[in-house]
């Protein structure tokens, strides 16, 4: 009799954490690192490996060190939730460091924080601590460049303190009870992030030497996009020329924006160079707070998203 096949599990919409301004604290909840990463669902089903980003899309061959890692795990019909990560000398994470391309990409690692199929059956159902059981066996022994996300012992206040110093981008608080919710967002996950962030759509940007001066980002609002800022910090050569390229086929001539600031005169004079862009392009900004009139206080820029395009009434 032939052995009956394992069944291969489909890709999960990931659950999603709530953003917090403070952190709960008592034995029910587990402390992790937010990384400062792609989130990547790793599916292995006996020698096949698919990598699958937030958004479903197959990110296996940009990162072929995990691949070669996880083909060295025993576990079969597996399915891990995780982040990859690269690092830099010291050891730190470095986004930008992922999208490097030739010689010197960084080797990207592979943090894995949730198991949602084992042996090719689906514990979704389990309490997270059960899952957490199951996660630390299969990783008791971890092949290199795949890594068990540590639970982090301590009070909520000192890990924020110790995660700013060491330059991490937040703390993660989990619900020790909390089942997976493939695609919801139901609160029992909650992340805090030392300087918080948002996702932001282009509606376009200031030329400059460099090919990119400032992005001016804005949010949809009953269809309508409407400007939070211009943003200048946080590029480096390599995620400027990204952008730009992400941008190129979306230009136009017309502003996407309704409420552009104006002077007196009409137009501000920064935005006569401007390069107006459709709305389709979006990036994740971090920044201190927003102004009373809903404008962004010392953005920065951290990354590009996936794109998917978005309708909305120019």
């Amino acid at each position: 009799m032939m052995p009956k096949a394992k069944p291969q599990l489909g890709f999960y919409p990931p659950m999603e954490a709530t953003a917090a301004t403070s952190l709960p604290s008592g034995s029910d909840w587990n402390y992790e690192i937010k990384y400062d990463g792609y989130r990547i669902q790793a599916h292995k089903l006996r020698e096949q490996i698919t990598l699958f980003s937030r958004r479903g899309h197959d990110f296996t061959n940009r990162f072929p060190t995990i691949v070669e890692g996880l083909r060295d795990l025993a576990a079969d019909g597996l399915i891990l939730d995780g982040e990859a990560v690269a690092l830099d000398d010291t050891g730190r994470h470095v986004f930008h460091l992922l999208q490097r391309t030739g010689q010197n990409k960084a080797p990207v690692h592979y943090f894995a924080f949730d198991v949602l199929a084992t042996d090719g059956r689906d514990i979704t159902g389990e309490r997270l601590n059960a899952r957490r059981e199951r996660l630390e066996k299969i990783l008791m022994a971890p092949p290199d460049y795949i890594h068990l996300s540590p639970i982090l012992a301590a009070s909520p206040n000192v890990l924020l303190e110790a995660v700013a110093k060491h330059g991490f981008e937040g703390v993660m608080a989990k619900h020790a009870d909390s089942v997976y919710q493939p695609g919801e967002r139901p609160g029992t996950w909650l992340k805090h992030k030392v300087q918080p962030s948002d996702d932001f759509l282009v509606g376009g940007y200031i030329p400059g030497s460099t090919g990119l001066d400032e992005l001016l980002v804005g949010r949809l609002v009953k269809g309508e996009l409407l400007m939070v800022g211009s943003v200048r910090a946080g590029f480096v050569p390599r995620s400027r020329r990204l952008v730009l390229d992400a941008l190129r086929p979306y230009r136009q001539r017309r502003t996407p924006f309704v409420n552009l600031p104006r002077t007196r005169r009409g137009r501000a004079e920064k935005f006569q160079s401007a390069q107006w862009v459709k709305p389709a392009v979006v990036v994740e900004i971090a920044f201190n707070n927003l102004t009373h009139e809903g404008r962004l206080r010392h953005s920065r820029f951290l990354r590009l998203r996936e794109q998917h395009d978005i309708s909305v009434t120019p």
